[in-house]
């Protein structure tokens, strides 16, 4: 005789069958959680000192937005996180970065609040979040897309130094940059998108936002007035 009351248990059952799965989940990713926070307070702090020693073609390691955003890309795509916890490390690891930044520049005596770079970095850190976890899938739209997103910030930076901005010494970096850039993009293309389709999605996005990016100083540090070039005038005085 079949026990009608055997569906009643199981389903009372299924919700702490749920739960466990859920609590082990956020267990395990709390290492890599920790990981990205530590690495981006570190490169943050890292990033005040680089603009004190760095030469001057290596100046935007320490100026420029996109270090810090393909540091980002990186740590979620490392973190092989699923989509929601990728968002939200993407905006752990730009806020986070920025803050620590924020910590040594006070450190060291320069007057810096990191409150409008934390809003951009809540803003677009789930952007990057998102195109981490779209190349790291298989599905070659998403590849595109999120590696096209990426390539246009590099890109777009890169053309602002060197048309815009056009300091002879960084020409030599942000060549390297696009070189690099493009040896990315094609890698990706060739190896995960294939789609011809998809390819050329890929690249109009990279020259729809790059070209089109606004034309204004690309450093996220408007505050401190590039402390690495006050050093290197006062050195050299």
């Amino acid at each position: 005789m079949t026990d009608l009351r055997a569906p009643r248990v199981a389903a009372s059952a299924a919700p702490a069958a749920h739960r466990r799965p859920l609590q082990e989940r956020t267990l395990a990713a709390l290492p890599s959680t920790a990981a990205v926070a530590v690495a981006s307070l570190l490169l943050g702090g890292a990033t005040s000192y680089g603009q004190l020693i760095l030469p001057a073609w290596l100046a935007p390691l320490a100026n420029a937005a996109s270090p810090w955003v393909v540091f980002a890309l990186a740590a979620v795509w490392l973190a092989a996180a699923p989509l929601p916890r990728s968002a939200a490390l993407g905006a752990l690891a730009l806020v986070l970065v920025n803050t620590g930044y924020g910590i040594v520049s006070t450190a060291r005596g320069y007057s810096y609040d990191p409150l409008d770079w934390n809003l951009i970095g809540l803003l677009v850190g789930p952007v990057v979040g998102l195109a981490a976890w779209g190349i790291r899938s298989r599905i070659p739209a998403l590849v595109a897309l999120g590696s096209g997103a990426i390539a246009a910030v590099i890109v777009g930076e890169s053309l602002h130094g060197l048309i815009t901005l056009g300091y002879l010494e960084q020409r030599g970096y942000w060549i390297v940059v696009d070189v690099l850039t493009a040896a990315w993009l094609g890698w990706l293309a060739t190896a995960r998108v294939r789609s011809p389709a998809w390819i050329g999605v890929q690249l109009l996005l990279v020259a729809l936002v790059a070209t089109g990016s606004p034309n204004s100083e690309p450093t996220r540090r408007r505050a401190i007035t590039r402390p690495s070039v006050v050093w290197r005038a006062t050195a050299h005085a």
